[in-house]
């Protein structure tokens, strides 16, 4: 055979394989059938073309081949190591312009702050609170100023500081959706909140004992936030200027890589609130001690996000250890049987969501109009009274027993209950009938409403407990309810103590992994939830007020249902996220207990599969 004729008659199978190859997910029996063909299509170029260029092409692609049946996985230090010390540096390095941008955003608000305060004495009250500066004034007097940071223990202190810093450094990056201009105003009113709270201390002439006590945490703090707003204008500058993608996916882009800027800003946060929770209160240590620690934190921070990566920059970046691209846009399935870990349970909640996005919102519109239909016709007035709707995320979820259990409203948990055994029956039916390929029966749906019941009656009596319980047991206890229903559901039949028999044999052995996956869905909902508490929602309500023309006391009625209205399809939303997570969680815990999928593989052994038309054992 002429060497163009073997090429023309092989060419389509090669491409194919080429196609194999770049697959991020391969098919072990694909490629071994793929290598037993490759090497035949090698022995035969090398009988026949051994001068060729077509015997160095199928060398290659054999060798190809065979790196990737035999490479060896990669390790979990060498993946960290390779995280921090080259894809981080090499964002932050592609990043720069941004972070340039949110220092010098930054930068011009704390000038202003000064500024205001330099020309308006009562600037401080708006902007700090007039408590706030009695009780700093107060300490001042007493000799103390810096006492603030001594209220509360250690230990407590700190992690409430760590946890309000993280929810503002998500903040400052979730509002980049909005083409980057959110995160440029969060930037800005933190700006200017820092200059105002160093200036205030500048005028009572206690500047260098201020500057020695703020910024021992402030340095690392308030890096922080400005790479978030670096990472927020990464994610909407995918969004305003595509390039030559689609916009969804540049967004996809964009999110992915301000994404992974938050994940390497995250430990300093936490070490910046122990800092200020342990570190900062004792005012006593000698200046030097203070001045050198804020010196080598700043010199830290410099480091990392500017001299360590241009200098990698002029040396060369490693390639990264995993393929970055984007998937191809396709309608991709869920494999049911296999066993998979968190991550991938994690992002297959989002396809499954994808895939039923349209049903899942129709499903979660319809329980926010029943919840606040039901509200509002039971109140005895729409007013601020009956309904507390916090702006801020801490006090909305410190207070949230309140959409639950409500002194007003006597029937508000029977409510909630019917909302929450309409929504986890009807995510779960979907689910089963996507794993089951059959829609569960109509005549089915009274028994699985009745199946969700238990499990919905712990969930409620869970926010019926204090709050320190509630968030303490709850976070071991939500899980395994929501597994509960789901259970009684697709297995049990509706029989409550056969579905916690199941349940805890499925979870209890696994329940690291379980809570596990339960702390990543519930610390992602708080992305949405942040959202919702944004100034960007108030900004709409106010474009709203302007279009609807009512009465001063309709309108503030008005306020109130759209308010009320948004924030339960936003709570129903992620709680439907949390559901469809815990359920395709149920598939893995059963995969391992029962094995499922190592049995279906076992009983194909012994079937015959051909090879290029010959029968392989």
């Amino acid at each position: 055979m002429r060497e163009t004729q073997f090429i023309e008659q092989n060419k389509e199978k090669w491409g194919e394989f080429e196609n194999i190859l770049e697959d991020e997910y391969k098919d072990p029996d694909k490629l071994n059938d793929l290598f037993i063909q490759i090497t035949d299509d090698l022995s035969y170029s090398r009988t026949f073309y051994p001068n060729r260029s077509v015997r160095v092409y199928l060398n290659g692609l054999a060798q190809s081949i065979f790196h990737d049946v035999h490479k060896s996985p990669t390790s979990p230090w060498r993946a960290f190591q390779h995280f921090w010390l080259e894809e981080l540096p090499q964002l932050y390095f592609e990043a720069r312009r941004d972070m340039l941008v949110a220092f010098l955003v930054f930068a011009l608000a704390l000038g202003i702050g000064v500024l205001s305060c330099a020309m308006d004495p009562d600037f401080p009250e708006i902007i700090l609170g007039q408590s706030y500066l009695d009780m700093t004034e107060s300490n001042i007097k007493n000799g103390d100023p810096m006492a603030v940071y001594k209220q509360k223990g250690m230990f407590n202190m700190a992690l409430g500081i760590t946890l309000n810093n993280l929810m503002v450094a998500l903040l400052t990056f979730l509002t980049g959706v909005f083409i980057g201009m959110g995160s440029v105003i969060v930037l800005i009113f933190n700006g200017i909140m820092v200059g105002v709270f160093q200036y205030f201390f500048v005028e009572k002439g206690l500047f260098l004992e201020s500057f020695l006590t703020i910024w021992i945490h402030g340095t690392i703090e308030i890096s922080c936030i400005i790479v978030a707003g670096a990472a927020g204008l990464t994610m909407g500058r995918g969004l305003a200027f595509p390039d030559t993608y689609a916009r969804d996916r540049a967004f996809q882009l964009s999110a992915r890589r301000g994404m992974k800027m938050m994940i390497g800003i995250a430990p300093l946060i936490i070490l910046a609130g122990f800092i200020e929770g342990f570190l900062t209160r004792y005012t006593d240590t000698p200046q030097i001690i203070r001045a050198l620690f804020i010196l080598i934190s700043l010199g830290f921070v410099l480091s990392y996000f500017m001299w360590y990566p241009a200098i990698k920059a002029r040396i060369g970046f490693a390639p990264p250890l995993y393929n970055t691209d984007l998937n191809p846009d396709l309608n991709l399935k869920i494999n049911y049987r296999s066993i998979k870990r968190n991550g991938e349970v994690f992002t297959e909640s989002f396809l499954f969501l994808r895939n039923h996005f349209q049903t899942i919102v129709i499903l979660v519109g319809g329980v926010t109009a029943l919840y606040c239909t039901a509200v509002f016709s039971l109140s005895p007035a729409i007013n601020e009274e009956v309904f507390v709707l916090p702006t801020d995320l801490f006090l909305y979820l410190g207070d949230f027993d309140d959409i639950i259990f409500n002194h007003h409203i006597a029937a508000l948990p029977f409510i909630m209950g019917l909302c929450v055994m309409i929504l986890t029956t009807g995510v779960n039916r979907l689910m089963i009938r996507d794993s089951d390929k059959t829609w569960p029966s109509w005549s089915k749906l009274g028994k699985d409403l009745f199946a969700a019941l238990p499990g919905t009656f712990v969930l409620l009596l869970l926010f019926y407990a204090p709050g320190g319980i509630t968030w303490l047991i709850g976070s071991m206890v939500f899980p395994l309810a929501l597994l509960w229903i789901f259970i009684n559901q697709r297995e049990a039949g509706g029989n409550p103590f056969t579905g916690m028999q199941r349940t805890f044999a499925l979870a209890l052995p696994q329940r690291g992994r379980v809570w596990a996956l339960s702390l990543i869905l519930l610390s992602t909902s708080m992305f949405f939830l942040g959202l919702m508490h944004t100034g960007v929602v108030g900004f709409f309500l106010d474009v709203l007020t302007w279009i609807v023309n009512l009465p001063p006391e309709k309108m503030d009625q008005f306020g109130i249902v759209f308010m009320m209205a948004l924030q339960m399809f936003m709570t129903f939303f992620v709680f439907a996220l949390i559901i469809i997570g815990m359920g395709l969680l149920y598939y893995t815990l059963s995969g391992i207990q029962d094995a499922g999928d190592l049995w279906e593989k076992i009983g194909k052994i012994g079937e015959q599969r051909k090879i290029r038309g010959l029968e392989r054992e």
